[in-house]
């Protein structure tokens, strides 16, 4: 005998309540079919804790209602519309969502585990202790959220816009992928981006300095991010990858726990070259334009395969620098610093002069060795070249290829 219950998919949903005289309380709990999901949205019914799992509905408009504790997992949901929806520890597991608008709905405790939301809208949703472990979020937009103990753990994130979150204390990235994400204005205290992968993203500020207290870097690759006005404090840093990352007017704090090599690869502001001279920290492959490095002690310091560019070390303390591999244009040197205990070996001098010769540096390199020279539109210059330690290179910027070797 089949029973009410187990018939209550296929009964028409207005014959059935008006028959029966059964209220929405009776729709808890249930697993509902397409024909009854629709009649109840037609009502603006509370749908909380029904069973809407495998539901195929693109476009479904569920604005406004509530879903808390609903089950959506499996669903098929693409350009679904959830704006000021109740869904407080839905569950979104595997769903396919693409183009979602979440627009200011209630989702704390919501489960989004590997849901796809590629282009999804999450503008002032409360994500508060939501899951989007291993979910992609490509393109998506967090425009206010507050993902406040938010979990993206393994998510993809690429292209993402997190932008003016102030509420996101305890947020973890970790593993994530963010590659091109803009994190504007986010307040990303005691967040997690360990091993996560932020090529190319940019944090930036909006009026205030982004405050990064006690965050986590750990193995994170920043390689190309563009970082401006983040003050580091107490943060983790082993590991962490800033190769041709742009740092402006960021500043890490005493007790930031960082590496010897952390700034290795990028590119550096002069208040960060200070910093980097004050702590010993290596900055070979950085690149350093257009810096006033006056009156500094590089002492010891490791500037290997850097590009040293418009940079004036006058009256610096030059010793035991190592400048192996490194590309040296418009650089001003000392008068009198200690060549020879510093490294040139195979760096390149990068000239637009049309005179290699009168380039200051090489007048200062010991004679010797015979070196290799490459000629520019200017022609071949410095014929009898014994004049520059051995591998050193000198070339007629922007050209990298030799017209001529001598």
């Amino acid at each position: 005998m089949i029973s009410i219950c187990d018939a209550f998919n296929d009964i028409p949903a207005d014959w059935f309540f008006s028959s029966y005289g059964l209220d929405t309380e009776f729709l808890k709990g249930r697993r509902l079919n397409v024909d009854l999901v629709s009649w109840a949205i037609q009502k603006k019914l509370s749908l909380m804790g029904c069973d809407l799992s495998d539901l195929h509905l693109p476009e479904v408009d569920f604005s406004s209602m509530d879903l808390g504790s609903a089950n959506f997992e499996n669903a098929y949901l693409p350009g679904a519309n959830f704006e000021g929806a109740e869904l407080g520890d839905a569950n979104f597991k595997n769903a396919c969502l693409p183009g979602a608008n979440f627009e200011g709905a209630e989702l704390g405790d919501a489960n989004f585990t590997k849901a796809t939301l590629d282009n999804a809208h999450f503008t002032r949703a409360k994500l508060s202790s939501a899951t989007f472990t291993c979910a992609i979020l490509s393109k998506a937009d967090f425009t206010e959220a507050d993902i406040t103990a938010t979990g993206f753990e393994g998510a993809n994130l690429d292209y993402a816009i997190i932008k003016d979150i102030s509420a996101a204390m305890c947020t973890t990235f970790k593993d994530a992928s963010l590659k091109f994400a803009r994190l504007i204005n986010y307040q990303f205290f005691s967040t997690s981006f360990e091993n996560a992968v932020l090529t190319n993203a940019e944090l930036c500020p909006g009026v205030e300095k982004i405050d990064a207290s006690s965050c986590d870097f750990r193995n994170a690759n920043l390689r190309g991010a563009k970082l401006d006005g983040i003050v580091f404090k107490t943060t983790k840093f082993a590991g962490a990858n800033f190769e041709r990352a742009e740092l402006t007017n960021v500043r890490f704090e005493p007790d930031s726990l960082l590496y010897k090599g952390v700034l290795e690869g990028a590119k550096l502001d002069i208040g960060l070259v200070e910093f980097a001279i004050s702590r010993g920290l290596s900055l070979a492959d950085c690149r350093l334009h257009n810096l006033n490095l006056k009156g500094l002690d590089l002492s010891g310091m490791n500037l290997r395969g850097a590009y040293l560019c418009e940079v004036d070390f006058s009256s610096a303390v030059i010793s035991n620098v190592n400048f192996s591999g490194s590309k040296i244009s418009s650089v001003v040197f000392p008068d009198n610093f200690d060549v020879d205990s510093c490294d040139f070996s195979d760096v390149e001098i990068l000239s637009n002069s049309g005179n290699l010769s009168a380039d200051p540096l090489v007048a200062k390199l010991k004679k010797g060795y015979e070196a290799t020279f490459y000629g520019g539109k200017f022609g071949v210059f410095m014929k009898n070249a014994r004049t520059v330690k051995f591998g050193v290179k000198l070339v007629e910027a922007p050209l990298f290829e030799p017209r001529y070797r001598i």
